[in-house]
Protein backbone atom coordinates (compact mmCIF):
# COMPACT_ATOMS: atom_id res chain seq x y z
CA UNK A 1 0.00 0.00 0.00
CA UNK A 2 1.52 3.29 -1.09
CA UNK A 3 1.42 6.72 0.50
CA UNK A 4 -1.27 9.18 -0.54
CA UNK A 5 -0.41 10.92 -3.79
CA UNK A 6 -1.45 14.40 -4.86
CA UNK A 7 -1.86 14.73 -8.63
CA UNK A 8 -2.72 17.45 -11.08
CA UNK A 9 -6.12 17.65 -12.70
CA UNK A 10 -6.75 15.35 -15.64
CA UNK A 11 -4.70 16.56 -18.61
CA UNK A 12 -7.55 15.41 -20.84
CA UNK A 13 -9.91 18.36 -20.52
CA UNK A 14 -12.38 17.58 -23.31
CA UNK A 15 -13.65 14.58 -25.23
CA UNK A 16 -12.40 16.13 -28.48
CA UNK A 17 -8.88 15.14 -27.40
CA UNK A 18 -9.80 11.44 -27.52
CA UNK A 19 -10.11 9.63 -30.83
CA UNK A 20 -11.82 6.23 -31.03
CA UNK A 21 -12.66 3.88 -33.86
CA UNK A 22 -16.26 3.25 -32.85
CA UNK A 23 -19.06 4.32 -30.50
CA UNK A 24 -18.06 7.95 -30.11
CA UNK A 25 -21.24 8.57 -28.12
CA UNK A 26 -19.75 6.82 -25.07
CA UNK A 27 -16.37 8.61 -25.05
CA UNK A 28 -17.64 11.10 -22.48
CA UNK A 29 -17.96 8.28 -19.96
CA UNK A 30 -14.15 8.14 -19.75
CA UNK A 31 -14.10 11.62 -18.20
CA UNK A 32 -17.27 11.74 -16.08
CA UNK A 33 -15.62 10.42 -12.88
CA UNK A 34 -18.37 7.83 -12.55
CA UNK A 35 -17.08 4.26 -12.08
CA UNK A 36 -20.42 2.85 -13.23
CA UNK A 37 -20.33 4.26 -16.76
CA UNK A 38 -18.13 2.91 -19.57
CA UNK A 39 -16.75 3.56 -22.99
CA UNK A 40 -17.82 0.56 -25.05
CA UNK A 41 -15.62 -0.26 -28.02
CA UNK A 42 -15.63 -2.89 -30.69
CA UNK A 43 -16.21 -6.62 -30.26
CA UNK A 44 -14.14 -8.29 -32.96
CA UNK A 45 -11.20 -5.89 -33.40
CA UNK A 46 -8.95 -3.75 -31.20
CA UNK A 47 -10.45 -0.67 -29.57
CA UNK A 48 -8.05 2.27 -29.46
CA UNK A 49 -8.49 5.19 -27.08
CA UNK A 50 -6.05 7.75 -28.45
CA UNK A 51 -5.54 11.08 -26.70
CA UNK A 52 -3.72 13.58 -28.94
CA UNK A 53 -1.97 16.77 -27.80
CA UNK A 54 -0.62 18.98 -30.56
CA UNK A 55 1.59 21.00 -28.22
CA UNK A 56 2.82 17.98 -26.24
CA UNK A 57 2.29 17.31 -22.55
CA UNK A 58 4.34 16.31 -19.52
CA UNK A 59 3.07 13.44 -17.37
CA UNK A 60 4.10 10.65 -14.99
CA UNK A 61 0.80 9.05 -13.95
CA UNK A 62 -1.99 7.31 -15.87
CA UNK A 63 -5.18 5.97 -14.32
CA UNK A 64 -7.31 3.47 -16.24
CA UNK A 65 -10.30 1.83 -14.58
CA UNK A 66 -12.98 -0.66 -15.52
CA UNK A 67 -10.86 -2.48 -18.11
CA UNK A 68 -12.34 -5.79 -19.27
CA UNK A 69 -9.61 -6.70 -21.78
CA UNK A 70 -7.32 -9.59 -20.93
CA UNK A 71 -4.77 -8.23 -23.38
CA UNK A 72 -4.17 -4.51 -23.64
CA UNK A 73 -1.40 -1.96 -23.95
CA UNK A 74 -0.59 1.69 -23.25
CA UNK A 75 1.67 3.32 -25.83
CA UNK A 76 3.09 6.83 -25.88
CA UNK A 77 4.33 8.84 -28.83
CA UNK A 78 6.76 11.72 -28.75
CA UNK A 79 7.15 12.28 -32.49
CA UNK A 80 3.85 10.90 -33.86
CA UNK A 81 5.69 8.29 -35.94
CA UNK A 82 6.85 5.68 -33.44
CA UNK A 83 5.28 4.40 -30.25
CA UNK A 84 6.78 3.00 -27.07
CA UNK A 85 5.48 1.10 -24.06
CA UNK A 86 5.78 2.84 -20.71
CA UNK A 87 8.46 1.64 -18.31
CA UNK A 88 6.25 1.38 -15.22
CA UNK A 89 7.19 0.78 -11.58
CA UNK A 90 5.48 -0.75 -8.54
CA UNK A 91 3.36 -3.05 -10.71
CA UNK A 92 3.09 -6.68 -11.77
CA UNK A 93 4.93 -5.86 -14.98
CA UNK A 94 7.68 -3.44 -15.97
CA UNK A 95 6.16 -2.60 -19.33
CA UNK A 96 2.69 -1.25 -20.14
CA UNK A 97 1.69 -4.33 -22.11
CA UNK A 98 -0.49 -7.01 -20.55
CA UNK A 99 -1.05 -10.43 -22.14
CA UNK A 100 -3.06 -12.06 -19.34
CA UNK A 101 -4.61 -9.12 -17.56
CA UNK A 102 -6.94 -10.00 -14.68
CA UNK A 103 -7.27 -6.56 -13.07
CA UNK A 104 -9.89 -3.98 -13.96
CA UNK A 105 -8.09 -0.99 -12.48
CA UNK A 106 -4.55 0.22 -13.18
CA UNK A 107 -2.56 2.99 -11.52
CA UNK A 108 0.52 3.46 -13.69
CA UNK A 109 3.64 5.15 -12.28
CA UNK A 110 6.57 6.01 -14.51
CA UNK A 111 9.43 8.46 -14.90
CA UNK A 112 8.29 11.86 -16.11
CA UNK A 113 7.84 12.06 -19.87
CA UNK A 114 7.94 15.37 -21.72
CA UNK A 115 6.64 16.57 -25.10
CA UNK A 116 4.28 13.61 -25.37
CA UNK A 117 1.92 14.09 -28.30
CA UNK A 118 -0.16 10.91 -28.06
CA UNK A 119 -1.24 8.36 -25.50
CA UNK A 120 -2.91 5.31 -26.99
CA UNK A 121 -4.75 2.76 -24.86
CA UNK A 122 -5.28 -0.38 -26.96
CA UNK A 123 -7.97 -2.75 -25.69
CA UNK A 124 -7.11 -5.89 -27.62
CA UNK A 125 -8.75 -9.07 -26.34
CA UNK A 126 -11.99 -9.87 -24.53
CA UNK A 127 -14.37 -12.78 -24.41
CA UNK A 128 -15.91 -13.35 -27.84
CA UNK A 129 -18.99 -11.19 -28.55
CA UNK A 130 -18.23 -8.90 -25.55
CA UNK A 131 -17.44 -5.24 -26.37
CA UNK A 132 -14.14 -3.93 -25.04
CA UNK A 133 -14.71 -1.51 -22.18
CA UNK A 134 -13.00 1.05 -19.97
CA UNK A 135 -14.57 3.31 -17.37
CA UNK A 136 -12.17 6.15 -16.51
CA UNK A 137 -9.03 7.53 -18.19
CA UNK A 138 -6.94 10.12 -16.37
CA UNK A 139 -3.53 11.44 -17.43
CA UNK A 140 -1.79 13.46 -14.75
CA UNK A 141 1.37 14.70 -13.08
CA UNK A 142 2.28 13.84 -9.53
CA UNK A 143 2.68 16.97 -7.46
CA UNK A 144 3.99 15.20 -4.35
CA UNK A 145 3.56 12.18 -2.10
CA UNK A 146 2.69 12.43 1.58
CA UNK A 147 5.65 11.56 3.77
CA UNK A 148 3.44 9.40 5.99
CA UNK A 149 -0.13 8.24 5.59
CA UNK A 150 -2.56 9.53 8.21
CA UNK A 151 -3.77 7.02 10.76
CA UNK A 152 -7.35 5.77 10.63
CA UNK A 153 -8.35 8.37 13.22
CA UNK A 154 -6.64 11.13 11.23
CA UNK A 155 -8.34 10.32 7.91
CA UNK A 156 -12.08 10.86 8.05
CA UNK A 157 -13.54 10.25 4.60
CA UNK A 158 -17.11 9.83 3.49
CA UNK A 159 -19.37 9.94 0.47
CA UNK A 160 -21.84 12.69 1.28
CA UNK A 161 -25.23 12.05 -0.28
CA UNK A 162 -27.38 14.85 -1.67
CA UNK A 163 -31.06 14.08 -1.25
CA UNK A 164 -34.49 15.47 -0.49
CA UNK A 165 -36.87 13.94 2.04
CA UNK A 166 -40.61 14.40 2.03
CA UNK A 167 -42.86 13.06 4.78
CA UNK A 168 -45.91 11.38 3.34
CA UNK A 169 -49.45 11.36 4.75
CA UNK A 170 -48.99 7.88 6.18
CA UNK A 171 -45.97 9.02 8.18
CA UNK A 172 -43.36 7.44 5.95
CA UNK A 173 -40.59 9.33 4.14
CA UNK A 174 -40.05 9.50 0.41
CA UNK A 175 -36.40 10.05 -0.49
CA UNK A 176 -35.14 11.51 -3.74
CA UNK A 177 -31.41 10.85 -4.10
CA UNK A 178 -29.54 13.21 -6.43
CA UNK A 179 -26.00 11.91 -6.04
CA UNK A 180 -23.03 11.74 -3.73
CA UNK A 181 -19.63 13.35 -3.40
CA UNK A 182 -16.39 12.62 -1.57
CA UNK A 183 -15.43 14.66 1.45
CA UNK A 184 -12.52 14.16 3.80
CA UNK A 185 -10.73 15.71 6.74
CA UNK A 186 -7.07 14.79 6.99
CA UNK A 187 -4.80 15.62 9.90
CA UNK A 188 -1.10 15.30 9.13
CA UNK A 189 1.19 15.28 12.16
CA UNK A 190 4.91 15.89 12.64
CA UNK A 191 5.39 17.14 9.10
CA UNK A 192 8.76 18.54 8.12
CA UNK A 193 9.32 21.97 6.59
CA UNK A 194 9.45 20.56 3.05
CA UNK A 195 6.04 18.88 3.32
CA UNK A 196 4.63 21.97 5.02
CA UNK A 197 5.79 24.03 2.05
CA UNK A 198 4.34 21.53 -0.44
CA UNK A 199 0.97 21.65 1.27
CA UNK A 200 0.99 25.44 1.51
CA UNK A 201 1.82 25.73 -2.19
CA UNK A 202 -1.05 23.37 -3.00
CA UNK A 203 -3.38 25.49 -0.88
CA UNK A 204 -2.16 28.71 -2.51
CA UNK A 205 -2.92 27.42 -6.00
CA UNK A 206 -6.64 27.78 -5.26
CA UNK A 207 -7.26 25.10 -7.88
CA UNK A 208 -8.65 21.60 -7.99
CA UNK A 209 -6.37 18.55 -7.85
CA UNK A 210 -6.65 14.77 -7.67
CA UNK A 211 -5.98 12.89 -4.47
CA UNK A 212 -5.24 9.16 -4.57
CA UNK A 213 -5.48 7.50 -1.13
CA UNK A 214 -3.47 4.30 -0.77
CA UNK A 215 -2.32 3.88 -4.39
CA UNK A 216 -0.91 0.51 -5.40
CA UNK A 217 0.46 -0.81 -8.67
CA UNK A 218 -1.45 -4.07 -8.25
CA UNK A 219 -4.88 -4.93 -6.83
CA UNK A 220 -5.76 -1.25 -6.75
CA UNK A 221 -9.31 -0.15 -5.97
CA UNK A 222 -9.96 2.06 -8.96
CA UNK A 223 -12.76 4.07 -7.35
CA UNK A 224 -10.26 5.57 -4.93
CA UNK A 225 -9.22 8.76 -6.71
CA UNK A 226 -11.05 12.05 -6.42
CA UNK A 227 -10.92 15.50 -7.99
CA UNK A 228 -11.14 17.86 -5.03
CA UNK A 229 -10.74 21.41 -3.79
CA UNK A 230 -9.09 22.39 -0.53
CA UNK A 231 -11.96 24.07 1.31
CA UNK A 232 -11.61 26.46 4.19
CA UNK A 233 -8.42 27.61 5.86
CA UNK A 234 -4.80 26.52 5.98
CA UNK A 235 -4.32 25.42 9.59
CA UNK A 236 -0.88 24.54 10.94
CA UNK A 237 0.54 24.32 14.44
CA UNK A 238 3.87 23.20 15.88
CA UNK A 239 3.53 19.47 16.49
CA UNK A 240 4.74 19.48 20.09
CA UNK A 241 5.46 21.97 22.87
CA UNK A 242 5.27 24.93 20.46
CA UNK A 243 8.71 23.99 19.14
CA UNK A 244 8.83 24.13 15.34
CA UNK A 245 11.80 21.76 15.16
CA UNK A 246 9.39 19.00 16.20
CA UNK A 247 7.54 19.50 12.91
CA UNK A 248 4.06 20.69 12.04
CA UNK A 249 0.48 19.49 12.37
CA UNK A 250 -1.54 20.45 9.31
CA UNK A 251 -5.25 19.96 8.62
CA UNK A 252 -6.74 19.43 5.17
CA UNK A 253 -10.44 19.81 4.43
CA UNK A 254 -11.20 18.37 0.97
CA UNK A 255 -14.43 18.44 -1.01
CA UNK A 256 -15.02 16.79 -4.36
CA UNK A 257 -15.55 18.99 -7.39
CA UNK A 258 -19.10 18.81 -8.75
CA UNK A 259 -19.57 16.24 -11.53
Amino acid sequence: MGNFEILSENLITTTTVIGVGANTSTVGNLLDRNPNTFYEGQTTSNSNLQATFSAGITLNRIIITGVNASQFAVIYDNDQTTGSYLAITDANTTSSYWINNTEENHYLKFTTLTSVTRINVQLQTTTATVPKKASQLCLANRKFVLTDNPSSSQYQAKLKRAMASNQMANGGDQLTIFGEAYESKIRLTYQGDSMRDNLKSLYDEKASFNIVPYPTGTSWEGNEFYLVNWAGDFNKQPAKNDIVTNGWNIDMNLKEVAK
